[in-house]
């Protein structure tokens, strides 16, 4: 039975969640609770528990700071962490700093939470076979071979071999995709690109790891801070339309997450006779094909909204100058951006309306008309839907 506590200052929360499912019918018990960090990390000092569920904002110590310390104290614990705001800032540090799952409280559902607790759970027992059975373990000889593949090194005649029966294997006898996802290239600077890619790009393997975990079979490896390279079974995708779909889902969430733009190449089916650098190479020729025109007509569309998004500009106007009809726009925005044309002008005030306010002395209903705003209070309105804060609120903190 693996031993679980729950850090929420809201007892009403506590109490709901306690008894909202049966925990110890997924094998947890519900071993302590504690109303904020100072007191949880005080509960820890006489007790253990396998896995922390904590909320963000707490009085005395919140739910990043006792993260920190979590790690730090007791880095084989793991951590899911559960939020009443949208703040991407906060999701985006809890993810680098190695949570396993984000649980959104107002919408959060019972299956949800369960779901989150099964990926906590699975992560436990893989620790707990511990090393002497990684190399028993079919995924990770794979997982090896696929890092050596797309490294460009040669494989040795006996690791050919290895590919081959790992390949062979049930899981895989139908054949397999190859998905190979990327940060997108800032429209800024070369350099700025680079910290960009490092410092997010955690943060986006641990979302697209969750994603992943939903289809049976998939192995997923990082390169160099830049690179994800995911392998499934052919059975666990029936065709490319829905391997397309699953892509699509993903760079919504990245994008509504983190709020950075990413791109993606997939395969066709292989066979195991094929090897793996084969799908590898066309899952990247397809990406390279794919960014050339439709990243072009984004990149453009999004430097127009970068200088108009303080006037009146709808759709159509924005697909005049990039030269493309409405409808099309419109798809391309939802696709490769997760997002409508219109959410993400509002998002583009937004972000400048929060660069302002950290880094002025402007007045809020100036703030407001400075990103286009000519009512400050659909202005305050629409800031806290997206930040979880009043404007006043956001200066405070």
């Amino acid at each position: 039975m693996w031993k679980m506590m729950v850090v929420e200052d809201e007892s009403i929360v506590r109490i709901g969640m306690r008894h909202m499912i049966d925990w110890e019918s997924y094998g947890v018990k519900w071993e302590l609770e504690a109303s904020n960090g100072a007191e949880a990390l005080s509960l820890l000092e006489d007790r253990t528990v396998d896995i922390v569920m904590t909320d963000i904002r707490m009085p005395v110590m919140d739910g990043i700071e006792l993260i920190k310390k979590l790690k730090t104290l007791y880095p084989d614990i793991r951590i899911i962490l559960v939020s009443s705001y949208n703040d991407f800032a906060y999701v985006q540090e809890a993810l680098r700093l190695g949570v396993v799952d984000y649980l959104h409280k107002p919408t959060m559902t019972k299956q949800e939470i369960v779901s989150s607790m099964q990926r906590v759970i699975d992560k436990l027992e893989q620790t707990e076979r511990g090393m002497e059975n990684k190399q028993q373990d079919p995924k990770s000889n794979l997982q090896s071979l696929l890092t050596t593949i797309t490294n460009d090194r040669e494989i040795e005649s006996e690791r050919e071999d290895d590919e081959e029966s790992i390949l062979r294997a049930s899981l895989f006898r139908e054949g397999y995709w190859i998905a190979v996802i990327r940060l997108e290239p800032s429209d800024s600077s070369a350099e700025l690109a680079g910290k960009v890619g490092k410092s997010l790009f955690p943060s986006v393997q641990s979302l697209i790891e969750g994603y992943a975990a939903k289809a049976e079979g998939s192995i997923l490896i990082g390169r160099e801070d830049s690179e994800i390279i995911w392998l499934l079974p052919s059975k666990a995708i029936e065709d490319s339309g829905k391997m397309e779909d699953m892509l699509s889902d993903i760079r919504r969430m990245v994008m509504n997450l983190l709020h950075v733009s990413i791109i993606c190449g997939s395969s066709g089916i292989h066979q195991q006779h094929q090897r793996i650098r084969m799908a590898y190479n066309e899952a990247i020729t397809k990406m390279s094909e794919r960014s050339l025109g439709i990243h072009q007509t984004i990149r453009l569309a999004k430097e127009y909204v970068d200088l108009h998004f303080r006037q009146e500009i709808s759709l159509s106007d924005c697909a005049r100058h990039v030269h493309v009809s409405s409808g099309y726009l419109s798809r391309l925005f939802t696709k490769e951006l997760g997002m409508n044309f219109s959410d993400y002008v509002t998002r583009k005030k937004l972000d400048q309306a929060r660069y302002l306010l950290s880094h002025t002395a402007m007045r809020i209903q100036s703030i407001s008309e400075e990103v286009g705003y000519s009512n400050a209070h659909y202005f305050s309105k629409q800031f806290k839907e997206y930040t979880g804060m009043t404007p006043s609120e956001f200066r405070r903190v």
